[in-house]
């Protein structure tokens, strides 16, 4: 890095340190181990924050765990959702700004390959009963199908996270999958058959783009 004329930001590094119990001999994260780096401008030396098993880290807009998973924060979904509702707008608006600002939003969450799409299929019944709330039609029968139709077929024309996190991963592990890189290719195709995800024609040509 000072070859480079650069430095590193400690406010925005994060150690997490796996230690092992010599009598239990199982690892546990150990947040009392602590790094130090200095920096080559000034010569001042600063700690690096270190992580709990329960925190989490900002990493390239994502939200990660201890784990290495992404973390959503369904409190904030819901939170948000509560705003658009106690907004002063007429219902449609109120599902157009779901549809335009709100759900593109959230897309982003699901966009890698390791997205919970669990998740996903649960924050899309949330919104669809948001939905229903804001039209007044909570009590009233209606298909599912309606919330995903097209605007211009009749449909509420939102985006189901579900289906768009599995073709997410879908299109990374296939665009991967076709890579010169012998271990990349090798590396999607054992995932590719550990999820069970089909060569699809159309995912495939996606990927290209």
């Amino acid at each position: 890095l000072e070859e480079s004329g650069m430095s590193l930001n400690a406010e925005k590094c994060r150690t997490l340190c796996i230690s092992r119990s010599p009598r239990s001999r199982k690892t546990f994260v150990n947040p009392a181990a602590k790094f130090n780096i200095s920096d080559w401008k000034t010569g001042i030396s600063s700690e690096i924050p270190s992580l709990c098993a329960t925190d989490t880290f900002r990493f390239l807009g994502h939200t990660f765990d201890g784990e290495g998973k992404i973390h959503i924060d369904m409190e904030e979904i819901r939170s948000m959702l509560k705003l658009v509702k106690s907004a002063p707008l007429k219902p449609e608006q109120k599902v157009a700004l779901i549809r335009s600002h709100l759900l593109p939003r959230l897309q982003f969450l699901f966009s890698t390959a390791e997205a919970d799409s669990r998740k996903a299929w649960l924050i899309d019944s949330i919104i669809r009963g948001c939905v229903k709330e804001i039209l007044h039609s909570v009590k009233a029968g209606m298909c599912t199908d309606i919330f995903y139709i097209p605007s211009r077929d009749g449909g509420l024309g939102l985006t189901s996270l579900g289906e768009f996190s599995l073709f997410s991963r879908q299109k990374a592990l296939a665009k991967m999958a076709g890579s010169s890189d012998p271990l990349s290719k090798r590396v999607a195709e054992f995932f590719m058959e550990r999820w069970n995800i089909a060569r699809d024609p159309k995912v495939i040509e996606a990927a290209r783009r």
